[in-house]
């Protein structure tokens, strides 16, 4: 049976940008490799999860390979909290963190982005061995990628309940869902129970009581004292969102469908869903250079022998998207392109005919939004013993492909039964 290689381009997909001339990312960038993919296969549009719907990485994902995140999804905190290796217990309350930057009760930054992964890790520690919560017996601050992170609250007895709103103005609490807030607000919020439960009453009271106490300690903080007398953004504020109390049940993917299936992620949420689903983690380089690019590449070659398929997730593009530049995730397509896929077509013997290659995003997230939208995203699928006339692998010449427009739920699916 020919192996699966699915491969997700996070938040690759965008809308024409004027700094690009009217094109989009992917149709501006030089990516012989992902057009040669596109030409020899068949192309379509990807709704990840559902037409008029935004989603994250990781609802994406569930939906991406199989299973239904209305159904199974319990919020992006518990997998960020899974994840970062943390233990979390049901009835604690976990969130997916940024730091930020505020002034008074304005938020002059949502994402510190040059805040680098050593000052947050500090911040978290100091944190940590100086902060205490009433109704809180402890919590941990995981950091990953400058700044972000996961907040785990354990509460001394009792439970808390996640359904409360978020501290944080870009994205709105829709049941276990975290949405993008349709218009842009730059002033503080605070979390509000959204029933009548004394749990979330009390989940509420805490997280506002932490976000308070916390940007307090943080705003006199040596290291951000220091960052102001270099002219840079002070990590001030901490925002929350995408509480969960429980973790996802999932059933075991090699049960599901039968094969044996890896995963190689970028991200926390990412590995947290694969070994929530009993897939292989495959750890690959953290930094997103051309070097790790071709690593990964090379990992890829030597771990799909033993597995029959491997999802592979790659943030290189997302970022340059929530920063709103075009140009710097134009050169991180193109750096996936030439330095991943390259090596990796290469290291395959130049030859796909033994594999199912499937290439998307689980995403758009278009620079002239800075968040995530609801947009159709590109699909390829080569090995399917058929091709279409789509020669680019891009937003507008996908929608002349033969596969139509997909949901993600219907892709591993499709591919199975076209394999059996």
């Amino acid at each position: 049976m020919k192996k699966i290689l699915f491969i997700v381009l996070d938040g690759a997909a965008d809308t024409p940008c004027p700094e690009l001339n009217g094109k989009t990312p992917l149709e501006a960038a030089r990516k012989p490799n992902l057009d040669s993919l596109a030409k020899i296969g068949v192309n379509g549009l990807l709704y990840p999860i559902q037409k008029g719907f935004a989603p994250e990485s990781d609802s994406a994902a569930i939906s991406l390979l199989g299973y239904d995140p209305f159904e199974l999804y319990t919020g992006r905190g518990p997998l960020e909290a899974y994840g970062a290796g943390l233990i979390m217990n049901s009835g604690d309350l976990a969130f997916r963190i940024n730091f930020a930057t505020s002034e008074g009760n304005i938020i002059q930054d949502r994402r510190v982005g040059d805040i680098t992964d050593t000052e947050a890790a500090e911040l978290a520690s100091y944190l940590m061995n100086n902060l205490t919560i009433p109704g809180v017996s402890h919590f941990d601050i995981r950091t990953f990628r400058g700044y972000r992170g996961v907040l785990l609250l354990h509460r001394g007895g009792g439970t808390f309940s996640s359904n409360i709103s978020n501290t944080d103005p870009g994205y709105i609490k829709d049941g276990a869902f975290g949405v993008p807030a349709k218009t842009e607000c730059n002033k503080q919020i605070f979390s509000e129970a959204l029933d009548t439960n004394k749990e979330s009453i009390a989940a509420s009271r805490v997280v506002n009581d932490f976000v308070a106490r916390s940007s307090q300690i943080l705003e006199n903080h040596p290291l951000n004292i220091a960052r102001a007398k270099k002219g840079k953004k002070k990590a001030n504020l901490i925002l929350l969102r995408d509480a969960g109390d429980h973790l996802p049940s999932f059933e075991q993917i090699n049960e599901k469908y039968h094969i044996r299936f890896g995963i190689m992620a970028d991200m926390p949420c990412e590995r947290a869903i694969g070994s929530l689903m009993g897939m292989e983690i495959i750890e690959k380089p953290e930094s997103l250079d051309a070097s790790a690019y071709e690593k990964t590449a090379e990992l890829v070659v030597q771990r799909v022998a033993k597995l029959d398929a491997l999802y592979i997730h790659l943030k290189g593009p997302d970022t340059p998207g929530h920063e709103r530049n075009p140009l710097k995730k134009k050169k991180a397509i193109e750096l996936i392109d030439a330095h991943f896929l390259g090596e990796l077509i290469k290291g395959l013997g130049g030859s796909l005919k033994d594999f199912i290659v499937i290439i998307t995003s689980d995403h758009a997230t278009p620079c002239s939004l800075g968040i995530h939208s609801a947009d159709a995203v590109p699909i390829a699928i080569v090995g399917m013993d058929k091709k279409d006339d789509v020669i680019v692998f891009s937003e507008e010449a996908a929608k002349s492909g033969s596969l139509g427009v997909l949901t993600g739920q219907q892709i591993l699916p499709m591919i199975l039964n076209h394999l059996n």
